[in-house]
């Protein structure tokens, strides 16, 4: 349930990078907040879905677990999750911020 929830959040990471610099160009500080909200989500899901994804490897391989090291690689992918949350949440609310001055002024 963790690594479904985890992907949900990496994918409306990298989906609201992608809807903010299609429908408008974002000033330089939320683009890079988007984007480091999106690589931080993907990396996260990499973290934790690739030791996972040995284990299964060997097992179906040779018939026995592989060992993939002592957890530290679930651990960072787990704290990378409210990184990117966080950093595309800062991101989002920039960019309206920075509309919101730019409407006023007209």
């Amino acid at each position: 349930m963790m690594y479904a929830i985890t992907g949900l959040f990496a994918l409306v990471e990298a989906g609201l990078l992608a809807l903010v610099t299609r429908l408008w160009d974002p000033a330089e500080h939320s683009r890079r907040l988007l984007t480091i909200g999106a690589v931080a989500g993907s990396l996260s899901i990499v973290l934790l879905v690739g030791p996972l994804l040995i284990l299964w490897l060997g097992d179906a391989l040779f018939g026995r677990l592989l060992s993939v090291g002592d957890g530290s690689a679930l651990g960072i992918g787990l704290v990378l999750v409210p990184v990117g949350l966080v950093c595309s949440v800062l991101g989002i609310v920039l960019h309206f911020g920075a509309r919101l001055r730019a409407r006023g002024r007209a």
